[in-house]
């Protein structure tokens, strides 16, 4: 009888402790705090294009390196309303309420072209909070705020009209950047996997 009286004395102490320092941890994990992200657009678009000069400097073909800024430049800059090689073609202003429009161009685009617009998306966040990597990101801000930022802006300047069209999770795209070691890579396929035609190494949008 007095062995199970200590053993549970024993036992109600260890829950007791367990039950203390459980609630202590969970008062400094509650305690972290992260700052919030201010960028404005004027100051992500001047990231934005030193994250695309950073990326064509690492592009040693000079006839490689001009296909890829016409692409980042022009397609990818409003994904859902390519140049059209028709100068005479003046395409109307469209807002979110006219995505099913067919006066849309299709869209069809190399893979390799979107993971390098998104790659400068990304780059253009990092120079424009004043960080150097992913890593010390999260730390300063945390995942959510990151998310944030990083659906935002792959919403407003690469996927835009398209993401709605093709109902692409947004928030998907955003767990990738704190969850995998090429973020870019893997959006790229994602979005591959989720367009008009899977897997074929394009991003194709079907008006």
């Amino acid at each position: 009888m007095k062995v199970f009286k200590k053993i549970a004395s024993s036992l109600i102490a260890l829950v007791l402790l367990f039950s203390l320092s459980s609630n202590a941890f969970a008062k400094g994990e509650g305690e972290q705090t992260f700052e919030k992200i201010t960028v404005t657009d004027e100051e992500l678009d001047r990231a934005i294009e030193q994250a695309l000069q950073m990326k064509l400097a690492t592009i040693a073909d000079e006839e490689e390196r001009k296909d890829m800024e016409l692409a980042l430049r022009g397609n990818l800059a409003t994904i859902e309303m390519p140049d059209l090689s028709d100068e005479n073609v003046i395409m109307p202003l469209f807002d979110l309420g006219d995505i099913w429009t067919p006066n849309l161009p299709d869209i069809h685009l190399q893979n390799k072209y979107v993971k390098a617009s998104i790659d400068v998306i990304l780059d253009a966040i990092l120079l424009s909070l004043g960080v150097g990597t992913i890593a010390v990101a999260l730390k300063k801000y945390g995942a959510k705020e990151l998310a944030r930022m990083f659906t935002s802006s792959i919403k407003t300047k690469i996927l835009g009209k398209a993401a709605i069209a093709l109902g692409i999770s947004l928030p998907v795209l955003a767990d990738f950047v704190v969850s995998v070691l090429d973020p870019a890579e893997k959006i790229t396929n994602y979005i591959d996997s989720k367009d008009a035609k899977p897997k074929n190494g394009y991003f194709d949008v079907i008006w």
